[in-house]
């Protein structure tokens, strides 16, 4: 049963005020879309609807007047093209699990100007060169989707937040700048807390404009220490991530509680008799429970644990962006994400010293704006940490010379966002040779 959820105290909402109504179903219940704001703003007479009244708010007068798609506003030429498509569904076979879990992802169509077709879960790394004017061209295959370049500031238009701004149903460029050299992800923005979870997301790494970059996932490239550059000879590229499969259509306890709507948890385009938006009241049937998360599974970029099990090795072939191999008196440089919804308590082993140098795709140390930071060690910090959500740290390991040889093992321990409870830990390892 749907039920009113009436304003805040002291913020009167008047149903009976179209302009008002149209505001508020365009941050909820009827998202603008780029195909819908073309049709409203060429329909005769003009609605006054969610749809046309976000094109007012975001655009010029008349710049969708006659138009058949939706431009880019005030578009530049661009230093490096990007294509992806959502969503691809793949799936995901789990040790010990019968069923494969569906997951989703952008596949991708460009890469850095050349067409491509790869279709992989973490979706594939969009990977520039620090001041590059980028374009990233979705499209929807199964929309409405956005992509947000997580940690870019780009303009409204660009930012692919869709309640603010808009979804995408047809194809859109977004345009944006690489400023500063770091660890980013994209993902999609719609219905965020399902799709996110669902797996569209991937790796947006910024490297630094010196020969060779953008460089290549896994391999060797540059980093910013402060405002030195440095070398690393091998990149890891770890995701810690998790899923509830239930929200990914496994009926896992055989009680029927399992997700297979992928728009569920959307508030209804509805108003009741009185004219007020409805909600999906906590008890009803089709309230698919989005608040109600109970991880089951657990990986770091795209690799499963055996289902079940605790303090599992992610096993995968060493001299990869997930197990790196890395030679004695080298550096690795490891960037990190965590794309959970649990905590996450990373601890490296204390045989290999290294240092934090940035947060969050910020330098610390580097002129002007992390003039008043700078780098620290893994020691200082006991060699372990926490992140919650979306939180990235880039950790450059200097392997000492006299290290013995053979695997060190980094465990990423996942722990209950609100009772702190240890859920599982896993391990992923690096090979010294």
């Amino acid at each position: 049963m749907a039920v009113r959820i009436p304003r805040d105290a002291g913020s009167p909402f008047n149903p009976a005020d179209p302009m008002e109504l149209a505001e508020f179903q365009g941050f909820c219940s009827n998202v603008p879309s780029d195909a819908g704001m073309l049709i409203a703003v060429n329909s005769v007479p003009v609605p006054i609807d969610a749809h046309s009244v976000r094109a007012a708010r975001l655009l010029r007068p008349g710049f969708l007047v006659g138009a058949n798609a939706l431009a880019t506003p005030d578009p530049v030429t661009p230093n490096t093209r990007f294509e992806r498509q959502g969503m691809r569904v793949m799936t995901v076979n789990v040790p010990n699990l019968p069923t494969p879990v569906d997951v989703w992802s952008f596949e991708a169509n460009m890469n850095n100007n050349v067409p491509v077709d790869i279709r992989t879960w973490p979706a594939p790394t969009i990977r520039v060169r620090e001041g590059q004017i980028v374009h990233t061209t979705t499209g929807t295959r199964t929309g409405p989707h956005t992509i947000h370049h997580h940690g870019i500031e780009p303009t409204a238009m660009n930012d692919g937040v869709g309640h603010l701004t808009f979804e995408i149903d047809n194809e859109y460029s977004y345009q944006w700048q690489a400023a500063e050299a770091g660890t980013y992800f994209y993902h999609c923005h719609r219905n965020t807390v399902l799709h996110f979870e669902m797996g569209m997301y991937g790796m947006l790494i910024v490297d630094p404009d010196v020969p060779g970059a953008p460089f290549v996932d896994g391999f060797a490239g540059q980093c910013h220490v402060g405002n030195t550059l440095e070398s690393y000879a091998a990149e890891a590229l770890w995701v810690a991530d998790d899923f509830d499969i239930r929200w990914h259509g496994i009926d896992r306890d055989g009680d029927g509680t399992n997700i297979t709507d992928h728009s569920a948890g959307l508030q209804p385009n509805e108003v009741d008799v009185n004219g007020y938006p409805v909600f999906v009241g906590i008890n009803d049937p089709g309230n698919p429970h989005l608040h109600d998360f109970r991880p089951d599974v657990f990986l770091v970029t795209g690799r499963p644990a055996p289902f079940g099990a605790d303090n599992a090795l992610i096993a995968t072939a060493p001299g990869t962006a997930i197990t790196p191999s890395i030679a004695r008196g080298q550096k690795l440089l490891i960037r990190t994400l965590n794309a959970s919804y649990c905590t996450t308590r990373w601890k490296f082993p204390t045989e290999l010293p290294g240092q934090v140098i940035a947060a969050d795709a910020r330098t610390f140390g580097r002129e002007p704006f992390g003039r008043y930071s700078s780098p620290f060690t893994l020691a200082s910090i006991n060699h372990q940490f926490e992140f919650t959500t979306a939180r990235r740290w880039d950790i450059l390991l200097d392997i000492p010379a006299g290290v013995p040889t053979g695997s060190y093992f980094v465990e990423i321990e996942y722990y209950h966002w609100v009772t702190n409870e240890r859920i599982r830990t896993v391990r992923t390892q690096i090979e010294v040779v």
